[in-house]
Formats: structure tokens, C-alpha cells, sequence
């Protein structure tokens, strides 16, 4: 009975509901009325990732089937700015600085239909643009300064700040403040050779987005750095002691063929340039300072620093040129050589030194008494060796500071397998016994401590390398190492670490060697990318 009766009365309810309905529809018949649709609505941004203190429009499309029906649109933003609050378009500005605003747009119909519609925008920032970061100059002699430049922008047209820093923290960095785009860098003073320092700028913009870049810059000590003339590539570079190239000479030059350093301008240099018959001086930056012309096949330079006259051999002319440094004048000219090669400078005694191909002779000027007293044309007041030589080839003196205890001048003889020696005895010059060197015959010659005994560096023409002992000439050593020479034509000795830099032009390399005892060398440093290394002069 009981489960009879809840079905009838369901039955019942169920009737009375569709009794109900169909009266309300029958009703709005009577009425003529439709049932109310809300609109649709969609939004549509011009940029959904737009940066800080950006303007754009955001428009919103609605629909709504009830044709007769008019729809108000209404918005709202979390964040940045909206131009208006109502219509179909508003334009919304981001806020200055990186957030996630939420725009909302509201459609509301006259029958109290309701849609919203959410869009989401990501404001984000532009970091500064550096355009450029320059010194300058990209290298400095250690303790002294250099001056940076940054060039930057900010997107959003923000103000920009700057800060300066070597990345090791050496050195010191002076900035008039943060908005000044320029600093001062005075590199550290306690640089041992050389060495490669990075220096970095960081620029930040209002809301603290930021962009780097970093210069390398290459600190070094002048002293033992040296200028390397390459005919073939028609250069003159400078290199520092531990290999490192600063520069090249802004000069264009047309056959250079030697070089001398100029210590009294900071390490700068003269240049002998053969096709050019002109003499270059340089400061240690490689800026030409002076010129000196009309030296014909001018094949060598030496330069007497206490009385400053540079010294320039002609080949072709015959004559050796004698010019006051300082005021660019030429003292005098002397004639009577014969096919002059090579010139030498003792710095201590003021004596000059001239080979002469030609006449298979030693010429020996002294300037003590000053240019002035010298012979216009070698005549008997000059000191000549003119015998015993066959095929000389390269002069090399030694001396120690008083210039007189080993005053010893010796010259390479190709053809007799000899280095021939002359010493300074009794107010004069005289012939030594030579030391006899292994076959091939001699190229190039130096004089440097071993061991604690000065020893001749030999070195062949097929890239042998021997040691002689000074004072026991009999005593010889061939020279063994981690690198073999094809075709050594050039040497040059750093008289204060006796380490010994050879060009090697069958290699086409610069090579630098330590000679560890007597017997062998090892190889310190290795330059590529030379065709004809000429000469060498070491700032010391």
C-alpha cells in the first residue's frame, strides 16, 4: 500500500509541474514575449607581451541573438591605466614596471543579461641596449690610465645608470657618478710582463633590468717588451716580454729593414726604411714623431743615446749619416765606405762600430770627442781591421758598466768557420785569438750569462745553436732544446734575464728560449704569422 501511494503521488506532482509550465508558455504567447539570451562577448589586444609604459587599444566584440536588445560594455584592469571605462575600444597604457594585469570587459543587455570576458596581459621590460663599449686604447703600460666610453640606450626611454669595474678588481676606477657614461681606469701597477684584464660595464634602467659588456685590455711593462720588423709584410710590431702583441707602427712602409729601441721615449723607436731611403721615429705607442729622408738604401741604424745622434748606414751611397735626434738636423756625413752592412753603438764608450762587405774590414769611430771631430771620409785617424776577415757578417759587443773591464767587440766570420775578437788593451784595440765554431759557418752571435760564465751564443746558418765560453774559448757546447731551427736569421738577447728571442724565418715564428745549462734550451714562447722577420730591438 505504501509504495502504491508514493507513486501516485509522484504521478501527481510530475502532472502539476507540467500543468505549470505549459501556463507560463502559454502565457508569454498571449503576451508575445521571448525568453531573454545573454550576449557573447570576445576581447581582442593588439600585443599580450607588451613593455612597461607601452600604449595599445583592447577591443571587445559582443554578439547577442535577441536583435532587439542593446548591450552596454563596461571594464575594468588590475593594473595600468584604461582610457575610459565604457565602449566597445578603450586604450589601456601598461604601468611602469612588470606585473600580470587582468582586463575585464562586462556586457550587459536591457533585460539584465550578463557576460564577462577576462584577458590576461604580461607587461614586461626591455633590457638597455649597448650599442658600444670602446677605450682608449686597448692596451696600457702598467700604472698609467685609460678612458671608457659606453654607449647605451633604454627601450622604454628610461633614464640609465652606469657602473664601471675591472672584473679582477685590479686597478682603480674613477666615475664622476652613476648617470656618467664615461670612467677612468688607471691600470695596476704590479703587472709583471704582461697580462690580458677584463674590464666591464653594466648599464641599468629604472626598473633595475640590466645589460653588460666586457673590453679586453692588455697590460704590460715596457720594459723587455720589443719591436719586430717583417720586410715581406712591410711591419714594424711591438710585443711584449712575454709575447703578447701590442701594436703595429702607423706607418706605411715600403721595405723596412731595421730597428733600434729609443729609451728616451718611453720605449719608443726608430725605423730604417730601405724603399723608402727614410729613417721613422716612433713613440712607444707607435705614432711617428719625426722623419728623416734622403738617406739612400739606408741599410742600418744605431743610436747613441747619451749624446742622442742616431746613426744611419747607407748601402748604396757608401756613407754613414750622423743625425741630432732632438732637433731632426744632420751633423755630418761621412764618406769612403765600401758596400757598408752592419752598424754597432757601444753606449759606455761612445765607440761606433761599421762592417764593411766590401773591403772584408772592421771600422772603428770614436765620438767621445764629439761629431764634430770625426773625418768627413775614413782616412788614418780611424781604427781599420782589414785582415783575417773572410765573408764578415754580424758585429756584437760586449761590455760591462764601466766599459772597460770586458770591452770586447766580436764579429761572425761565415767562410772561416770564426768568431773573430778584438779587445781593449793598453788605450787601444786589438785583434784576440778567435774561437774556431762548428761547421756551418756562423750567422748570428750574442753574450749572455750561463750558469754564472759568460758565454757566446752561436747560431748557424742550418739552425744549429752552440756556446762558447768567453774567457776559455776552447770549451764548446752544443746546444740542444725542445725546438729546431730551420732558418735563424735574426737574435736578439735581454742582457738582464739572458733570455733569447730568434726569428726563425723557415718557420716563419718568433721564438723565445731559455738556455738552462749548458747543453740545452727550452722554448718559453712561440709567435706565428710572419713571412720575413728582419730585426729585432728590445726595450731594456
Amino acid at each position: 500500500m505504501l509504495k502504491s501511494k508514493r507513486i501516485i503521488s509522484g504521478s501527481l506532482a510530475l502532472a502539476a509541474l507540467l500543468f505549470t509550465t505549459g501556463c507560463e508558455e502559454y502565457i508569454n504567447q498571449l503576451k508575445n514575449e521571448k525568453p531573454n539570451t545573454r550576449p557573447v562577448i570576445t576581447l581582442r589586444a593588439e600585443n599580450t607581451n607588451p613593455k612597461i609604459n607601452t600604449t595599445q587599444t583592447i577591443t571587445a566584440e559582443v554578439i547577442d541573438a535577441d536583435e532587439d536588445d542593446e548591450v552596454t560594455v563596461t571594464w575594468t584592469a588590475s593594473a595600468g591605466v584604461l582610457s575610459q571605462t565604457t565602449g566597445l575600444s578603450v586604450q589601456w597604457t601598461a604601468p611602469d614596471d612588470t606585473v600580470t594585469a587582468h582586463i575585464v570587459a562586462t556586457a550587459t543587455d536591457l533585460n539584465e543579461g550578463v557576460a564577462h570576458k577576462e584577458i590576461i596581459i604580461y607587461v614586461g621590460n626591455a633590457t638597455p641596449v649597448i650599442s658600444g663599449f670602446s677605450a682608449s686604447a686597448l692596451h696600457v703600460v702598467s700604472g698609467n690610465s685609460i678612458t671608457l666610453n659606453c654607449t647605451a640606450t633604454d627601450p622604454e626611454g628610461g633614464a640609465l645608470t652606469y657602473q664601471f669595474y675591472c672584473l679582477t678588481g685590479a686597478g682603480t676606477m674613477t666615475q664622476a657618478g652613476p648617470a656618467a657614461a664615461t670612467a677612468t681606469w688607471v691600470s695596476p701597477a704590479n703587472i709583471g710582463q704582461a697580462e690580458y684584464l677584463d674590464l666591464v660595464v653594466k648599464v641599468t634602467d629604472p626598473v633595475n633590468f640590466t645589460s653588460a659588456d666586457t673590453l679586453q685590455i692588455l697590460v704590460y711593462t715596457n720594459y723587455g717588451s720589443l719591436w719586430v720588423i717583417d720586410s715581406d709584410y712591410k711591419t714594424v710590431a711591438k710585443y711584449t716580454s712575454n709575447g703578447y702583441k701590442i701594436l703595429t707602427a702607423n706607418q706605411s712602409f715600403k721595405n723596412p729593414v731595421a730597428v733600434v729601441s729609443n729609451v728616451d721615449e718611453l720605449s719608443g723607436c726608430f725605423v730604417a726604411d730601405q724603399g723608402g731611403d727614410m729613417v721613422y721615429k716612433f713613440d712607444y705607442n707607435g705614432e711617428k714623431l719625426e722623419s728623416y729622408s734622403n738617406i739612400p738604401h739606408v741599410i742600418d741604424i744605431a743610436l747613441y743615446q747619451a749624446a742622442r745622434k742616431l746613426w744611419a748606414l747607407s748601402y748604396s751611397d757608401n756613407t754613414v749619416t750622423i743625425i741630432d735626434e732632438r732637433t731632426g738636423a744632420i751633423e755630418k756625413t761621412i764618406t769612403g765606405f765600401y758596400q757598408p752592412t752592419a752598424i754597432e753603438m757601444n753606449q759606455w764608450t761612445g765607440d761606433v762600430w761599421i762592417l764593411e762587405e766590401g773591403n772584408n774590414r772592421l771600422i772603428r769611430l770614436n765620438t767621445s770627442m764629439g761629431v764634430s771631430s770625426l773625418p768627413t771620409t775614413i782616412d788614418s785617424t780611424v781604427t781599420v781591421f782589414s785582415s783575417n776577415f773572410n765573408a764578415p757578417h754580424q758585429a756584437c759587443i760586449h761590455y760591462t758598466q764601466d766599459g772597460v773591464v770586458t770591452n770586447r767587440v766580436y764579429v761572425t766570420d761565415s767562410f772561416d768557420n770564426q768568431i773573430e775578437r778584438f779587445i781593449y788593451r793598453y788605450n787601444r784595440f786589438e785583434r784576440d785569438n778567435p774561437a774556431d765554431v762548428l761547421s756551418p759557418g756562423p750567422s748570428l752571435i750574442g753574450i749572455l750569462p750561463v750558469n754564472l760564465v759568460s758565454m757566446m751564443l752561436v747560431v748557424h746558418t742550418n739552425g744549429l745553436l752552440e756556446l762558447i765560453e768567453e774567457e776559455n774559448i776552447l770549451m764548446k757546447y752544443p746546444l740542444t732544446g725542445n725546438y729546431t731551427f730551420i732558418k735563424p736569421q735574426v737574435l736578439a738577447i735581454d742582457d738582464n734575464t739572458g733570455e733569447c728571442w730568434i726569428g726563425d724565418n723557415g718557420a716563419n715564428q718568433l721564438v723565445k728560449i731559455k738556455i738552462k745549462n749548458n747543453s740545452s734550451f727550452t722554448v718559453m714562447r712561440k709567435i706565428d704569422g710572419f713571412l720575413s722577420i728582419k730585426d729585432i730591438s728590445i726595450n731594456k
